[in-house]
């Protein structure tokens, strides 16, 4: 019996010392499994609220160069409340929603200073671009009173940015003594999974399918993407825009 006490001594010794710790300043919760979620379906039926009273001058929420781009994993900014309690967001994803096919979902990670003594309202609010102007959608509004880790994740319709190269977005803090107002707020941009190859530099133009039983689609312009490649020149003798010909193979003229 002495020596079952000693084994067993022995035993609980070991998994006190090899047992692994969590590192300095690490708590379960802070693990990304059991990182808690909030998801939001953007209202069409609201107002963009005011930039705070320090930005009033210099900042336009409706030029899209207001609007840095930023790429999954990547830090979008911390803001500072009127409690002086920082807010600090990150991008994990954008992609198509996994239950509603016509939309999109932006997901967040949202981490703060303190749980309570914080202004607790996230609004992200998004636009779209037409001819370098912002035309507002909707938007999406957090509570993360209670929070300290969390993933945000707004839902927006998808019809806005079929033509889209870029989803703009505005996210800020809400000013709890006038919430028509801003305590701290930020813009970025993200690329659209919808629309990945809007990027290209070129396009080719046919009037012949490669299948000769069937039509072919072949493509469509949208001129509002960037209008600031469009050259028109009145001096120009309508032959420059003259293209030649790539007549159809024919066997027996070999």
């Amino acid at each position: 019996m002495k020596r079952l006490r000693k084994i067993l001594s022995i035993m609980l010794v070991s998994l006190l010392v090899f047992s692994p710790l969590p590192a300095k300043g690490a708590s379960p919760s802070a693990r990304d499994g059991d990182v808690k979620v909030l998801k939001k379906i953007a209202a069409t039926d609201s107002r963009p609220l005011k930039n705070p009273s320090n930005l009033q001058p210099a900042f336009d929420y409706r030029d899209p160069a207001e609007y840095p781009l930023v790429s999954k994993g990547q830090k979008i900014a911390t803001l500072t409340d009127s409690y002086g309690t920082n807010h600090t967001f990150t991008l994990k994803d954008i992609r198509e929603s996994e239950y509603d096919p016509e939309s999109i979902d932006l997901i967040v990670g949202y981490t703060s200073d303190f749980a309570y003594t914080k202004e607790s309202k996230v609004y992200f609010e998004f636009f779209y671009d037409i001819g370098g102007y912002l035309e507002y959608i909707g938007r999406t509004s957090f509570n993360t009173v209670g929070y300290t880790n969390v993933n945000l994740i707004s839902t927006i319709p998808n019809d806005y940015y079929t033509d889209q190269e870029y989803i703009y977005v505005r996210l800020g803090i809400v000013n709890e003594a006038n919430p028509g107002y801003y305590s701290a707020v930020t813009t970025f941009k993200v690329e659209n999974p919808l629309n990945v190859d809007t990027s290209d530099d070129y396009v080719v133009i046919s009037n012949e399918s490669v299948d000769e039983w069937d039509f072919q689609y072949t493509g469509s312009f949208d001129f509002r993407m960037d209008n600031s490649k469009i050259t028109i020149d009145k001096n120009l003798n309508p032959g420059a825009y003259r293209m030649d010909a790539v007549l159809p193979y024919d066997p027996k003229k070999k």
